[in-house]
């Protein structure tokens, strides 16, 4: 499946028809803690994903003329960050929260005006993966507000669970 991690490489091949009129769908995954010449045959889910960019727009200022002036984009989209990383862990399974991108600002004497962080959450279930993109939101939201910027959120890719089904995988 080209382009896993982002999301895209299924749907696409959905949409082109290129799994029409299958009976059976076999895929491997190379990793994931199996030994170099194993194949690993089961039934476990993958976690629900979904991938997400974050905009932070602020307005720049000179930091030492007029530092009142500005509304530090930078700072809004780190305290997004840490506060991702903070989010409660699900009772009923597990769940992920990775900030794997965080660009901002034009100098160091500069207050950002802009910052782009890309982030993916994930869950064990589709509620669970559902909670946790909520809670996500919310907390860029709040973030931007903290330091009076805006934050637009584009979702980039999702997609849910898969498990194996137990009677293909006895014949395989």
């Amino acid at each position: 499946q080209p382009g896993e991690e982002g999301c895209r490489g299924a749907y696409a091949m959905t949409r082109k028809g290129l799994v029409d009129g299958s009976d059976y769908f076999l895929a491997m995954h190379i990793g994931g803690g199996v030994p170099s010449g194993v194949f690993g045959l089961n039934t476990l889910g993958y976690l629900c994903t979904t991938k997400f960019d974050a905009t932070f727009t602020g307005k720049p200022a000179h930091a030492a003329g007029a530092p009142h002036e500005g509304h530090n984009a930078l700072l809004a989209a780190a305290t997004a960050a840490l506060g991702l990383h903070g989010i409660a862990p699900h009772a009923q399974g597990d769940m992920r929260v990775n900030v794997g991108v965080l660009n901002a600002g034009t100098g160091r004497n500069v207050i950002a005006g802009s910052a782009l962080l890309k982030a993916e959450t994930r869950g064990e279930t589709q509620e669970i993966s559902d909670y946790v993109y909520n809670r996500a939101q919310e907390i860029l939201k709040g973030a931007a507000a903290m330091y009076e910027t805006q934050v637009e959120i584009k979702k980039m890719g999702e997609g849910t669970t898969a498990s194996g089904d137990a009677g293909l995988i006895d014949k395989v």
